[in-house]
């Protein structure tokens, strides 16, 4: 009889650890983190096909946030002059370029991102939430990472969990295409650089990036200069919105 004891006595403490050591097992009045991962998985999709359109973005428009009053057409796109007789140079430095993302980011968030379909099944407080709001992009040469403080309550009943940070990063060159951008530009304005070599300047950039290429084309009365990943050469069709593109005269 002891031994059975013992036996059942052993069963629950191993239940009870098993219970308590759970990831998805909260302990008090929270909701388990499995019942809440739709709302993150659905305010991470959000972020991510946010990002990626404002990257393809930012590539056509040679980084700047919109086309600029110094642009020139090709075919039926217009692109920005980064540096010629009206302009010095206007690369977009990294911090302004994540500043951009930043205010894209959060601007979808609030707007587009609407939380209302859960609402069948959760209390979100999220109009709270909106307002502490904030995000923070981080571009590196190959990855560009975004991180929204969002410190939405999800609770049903008595109930109630936290979702506090999100964070996305994709795989994109993005850093890498705007530094061979401003080497370029920097080469170009001090004479350094002519049209002719820029075909082969990622391969002598400083950056010794193998993944990137550049190309350049005449237009109007400057050049077109492309920088991309090798994969996306030469630059027509689809390809024309993966690649980093601007003008210069």
């Amino acid at each position: 009889m002891i031994f059975v004891i013992a036996g059942v006595a052993i069963v629950i403490i191993a239940a009870l650890v098993v219970f308590f050591t759970s990831e998805d097992v909260q302990i008090g009045r929270r909701i388990s983190t499995t019942q809440v991962e739709s709302v993150r998985e659905y305010i991470e999709s959000c972020v991510e096909d946010g990002l990626i359109t404002k990257l393809d973005e930012l590539k056509r428009q040679g980084g700047l946030n919109n086309l600029n009053n110094v642009r020139e057409e090709f075919g039926s796109f217009e692109f920005n002059v980064l540096y010629g007789p009206e302009i010095t140079n206007s690369v977009s430095s990294v911090e302004n370029v994540q500043r951009f993302i930043s205010d894209d980011i959060e601007d979808i968030l609030k707007n587009d991102c609407s939380l209302q379909p859960f609402t069948e099944n959760f209390d979100i407080n999220e109009e709270e939430a909106k307002s502490k709001l904030n995000v923070r992009t981080s571009v590196d040469k190959k990855i560009v990472t975004v991180t929204a403080f969002y410190p939405l309550k999800v609770s049903r009943g008595d109930s109630i969990t936290e979702i506090n940070e999100i964070s996305v990063s994709i795989e994109d060159n993005f850093g890498s295409m705007r530094d061979h951008a401003e080497f370029i530009v920097t080469r170009f304005s001090d004479d350094l650089l002519r049209v002719e070599d820029i075909p082969n300047i990622c391969a002598r950039s400083p950056f010794n990036d193998d993944d990137i290429d550049c190309g350049a084309a005449p237009v109007g009365n400057g050049n077109l200069i492309f920088i991309g990943k090798k994969e996306d050469f030469p630059v027509e069709g689809r390809s024309i919105n993966k690649v980093f593109i601007f003008i210069i005269k």
